[in-house]
């Protein structure tokens, strides 16, 4: 629940946004969460072995369920991996530890299921982007066959989909 994960403790929540605590509560997260969704955030964590790798799959059946591939060899050593996902508005995906590069490609599957109207007009022109601090967004070389936008990620921040019209 969102009382054991430390997200809502009472008076600490009053003082940080929702936003703030999520993001918080993923940086520093130490445990695999199966799933815990809390308020327009989910927040899925797994740990991810350097030798084998792994697939995370997260989303909800309102958003579709995406998917964070990390081949064997992408990494040097056992990580736990966490993603929070905005479930509502622009969808914003935060990936954690933050900064982390990789070895080998890993691949972002977004799901587009679940988006407002106005969004979907141009499915086909939608892509990943990359948030960097105090610069703005910049485009990820992603494609977009209207189910799906595909990304191969180089090292973990803040996404989000948009047109690239």
């Amino acid at each position: 629940s969102a009382y054991e994960m430390g997200i809502y403790d009472g008076s600490a929540a009053k003082a940080a946004s929702p936003k703030t605590k999520v993001l918080e509560l993923a940086e520093t997260n130490e445990e695999e969460v199966d799933t815990l969704i809390y308020r327009k955030w989910l927040i899925v964590s797994q740990l991810i072995s350097a030798e084998n790798g792994g697939t995370i799959t997260f989303g909800t059946n309102k958003i579709g369920y995406s998917t964070l591939d990390v081949p064997g060899g992408a990494i040097s050593e056992d990580r736990l991996f966490t993603i929070v996902h905005k479930t509502r508005g622009k969808r914003d995906i935060f990936l954690f530890p933050e900064g982390i590069e990789f070895a080998e490609d890993v691949t972002l599957r977004f799901s587009l299921e679940g988006l407002s109207k106005r969004q979907k007009k141009h499915l086909e022109n939608l892509r990943l982007w990359y948030h960097i601090p105090d610069v703005g967004w910049e485009l990820v070389p992603s494609s977009s066959d209207g189910v799906w936008v595909t990304a191969t990620l180089e090292h973990f921040s803040r996404y989000a989909v948009g047109s690239d019209s």
